[in-house]
């Protein structure tokens, strides 16, 4: 079952641009609408999946509201995005390759817009899986400075070598309701530092305050990172 080829630089360029309400064409399938969800038909084909009172396409659909794209940034910094519209986010970490060996991806929250970064009540568990061992590795804490994604595997963070990059899901739920915590979930994999080792890696975590989040921002635990980052709400 083929899927339809999409023109993602279109895509970005329409949503860096602010183009809601303009269409524009993708290979293989029909037309898009910036804002709307984009879904897949029952022959795998891509499509506009429309909009809703709740942001966009049926329940659970990703629509997408921004892609980043650091070339050699200390962090990338995602604000003015969450509204009312959605509940819940995901973040799409593609290719994301750090300028320096052997680190780890680190999230922090803001409540201020991103004038500052919030940096203490963040507890975590992620659990790390080699190709190469069958013993799983735990990284976890009850009380750190930032929320680490992924990279606690000992000896293998991620890696910067040729063909090495890190590519990973985020979810993040209800980012400014003010009664609950910030609870984030994450999956994906990543090239180790040294040998090829791929390293699959499950994480949940949260930011244990009520207050109201409104900016989120990534970074390497040294060191600038490249790639793409793409936000999408999900639609209610």
């Amino acid at each position: 079952m083929a899927r339809g080829n999409i023109d993602y630089d279109e895509i970005q360029d329409a949503v860096r641009q602010g183009a809601t309400g303009t269409k524009f064409q993708m290979a293989g399938a029909g037309s898009y609408t910036a804002g709307h969800a984009l879904v897949y038909d029952s022959d795998g084909n891509a499509i506009d999946g429309g909009t809703t009172p709740g942001g966009g396409g049926s329940s659970g659909a990703l629509v997408l509201l921004h892609t980043y794209t650091p070339s050699g940034a200390a962090t990338v910094d995602v604000t003015g995005q969450f509204s009312s519209t959605y509940d819940d986010y995901e973040f799409h970490l593609v290719s994301i390759v750090p300028a320096t060996n052997n680190v780890t991806m680190q999230l922090l929250v803001s409540t201020d817009g991103g004038s500052t970064w919030q940096s203490t009540n963040y507890r975590y568990v992620n659990t790390e899986a080699a190709d190469d061992s069958s013993t799983l590795d735990v990284g976890r804490s009850t009380g750190d400075s930032k929320l680490v994604i992924v990279g606690t595997r000992s000896g293998a963070g991620i890696g910067n070598g040729t063909g090495k990059s890190l590519n990973y899901t985020i979810n993040l739920r209800n980012p400014l309701n003010s009664s609950l915590y910030k609870a984030f979930s994450g999956y994906g994999s990543y090239i180790g530092q040294g040998s090829n080792v791929v390293i699959d890696n499950r994480m949940s975590g949260s930011w244990q305050d009520t207050t109201v989040v409104d900016a989120v921002q990534f970074k390497a635990s040294s060191g600038n990172i490249t790639g793409t980052i793409c936000l999408y709400g999900v639609a209610k």
